[in-house]
């Protein structure tokens, strides 16, 4: 009881200060930083991940596509480097100097430069002086309102309880759920981890059924390992997702998980514990993310028993509207 009713005292003062500055916002008195670039933000209402990573990927391929030279904007959380830098993936501690998830986006898109510092705004600013490029993509914007916007989608993680959706530090939310009438654009992601009862729920908290999108998350596991005993491990704000996804492809026995705090630095002697726990329950391989795997890969450690999954993406939902409008602040034609 003393718990609940200290929580529900700050949150209300949390409810205030975020109900406050987001006024602020919408009648001028804060202004905004506005771009010669189009800037689209890929962003959240919680703490933890929601699929933010795999989103930004699927935007910035359709970008290419398009012929148009994309760059990458992310805060370096948790990362050693302070300061603006272009992330250079060949940094002997990449993952460590520049942060997990702008190491893991400049590995799979090596010809797309991504800028990591401590303020988004001024990061990308940077990144439009140095790059010039058609378009800039935002990591986790959406509570960054001194950037202006020109394209503004949120993502509400479907396997996350609907109790998290209260402000913190009652639930995981930044801001109030009615701070989605700001969002062009929502998408409810990993949609086919749950059922519709779980959708038709989340839709009705959000209180709106216009420009809605679902996307399906399916993990590709390694021909080389299908059949196998597996031990799997990762560092994400929502880990079930991920175990979830793995015994639903039924391509491997996954005897045991092992997780660890969103955003962890591997050691060593993580990888020997783990080693030793495969053994132990006599695994035949260690699986874990992409986004694990950047922070492991350059550990003085024999890495052939681990192999990283890969992530199959599918957007739901009305697709023409969608990509007319991205289209539109593009400034290409559909």
């Amino acid at each position: 009881m003393e718990k609940w009713v200290r929580n529900s005292f700050f949150q209300s003062i949390y409810s205030s200060l975020a109900g406050m500055k987001n006024w602020t916002y919408d009648h001028g008195l804060l202004k905004t930083v506005q771009l010669k670039t189009p800037v689209i933000s890929v962003g959240n209402l919680t703490v933890g991940g929601t699929g933010k990573t795999p989103m930004i990927r699927h935007l910035v391929q359709y970008a290419l596509q398009k012929g148009l030279k994309p760059v990458i904007v992310s805060r370096n959380y948790k990362a050693e480097s302070q300061c603006i830098q272009r992330v250079d993936i060949n940094h002997e501690k990449a993952s460590q100097y520049f942060g997990d998830e702008p190491t893991l986006l400049a590995s799979i898109f090596p010809d797309v430069s991504v800028y990591v510092g401590p303020t988004k705004w001024m990061t990308a600013l940077e990144a439009e002086k140095r790059e010039s490029p058609d378009v800039i993509f935002v990591d986790d914007g959406f509570q960054h309102r001194n950037l202006h916007r020109n394209f503004d989608l949120v993502l509400l993680d479907a396997t996350v309880n609907l109790q998290d959706y209260e402000l913190l530090p009652v639930g995981k939310a930044r801001e109030s759920i009615r701070s989605l009438k700001r969002a062009h654009w929502i998408c409810i992601t990993k949609s086919n981890l749950v059922n519709f009862e779980k959708i038709n729920s989340l839709k009705e908290l959000m209180g709106t059924q216009g420009h809605i999108l679902k996307m399906n998350y399916q993990v590709e596991i390694p021909q080389t390992v299908h059949g196998q005993k597996a031990l799997a491990f990762c560092g994400l704000g929502q880990p079930d997702s991920f175990y979830q996804s793995l015994r639903q492809t039924q391509q491997i026995d996954l005897k045991e998980t092992v997780s660890f705090p969103d955003h962890y630095l591997y050691t060593q002697k993580d990888i020997e514990i783990l080693m030793n726990k495969k053994n132990e329950i006599q695994a035949d391989c260690i699986l874990t993310t992409e986004k694990d795997w950047v922070k492991i890969q350059k550990l003085s450690i024999d890495l052939k028993s681990i192999f990283h999954v890969g992530l199959k993406t599918e957007l739901q939902g009305p697709l023409g509207e969608f990509y007319v409008h991205l289209d539109k602040v593009l400034g290409c034609n559909h």
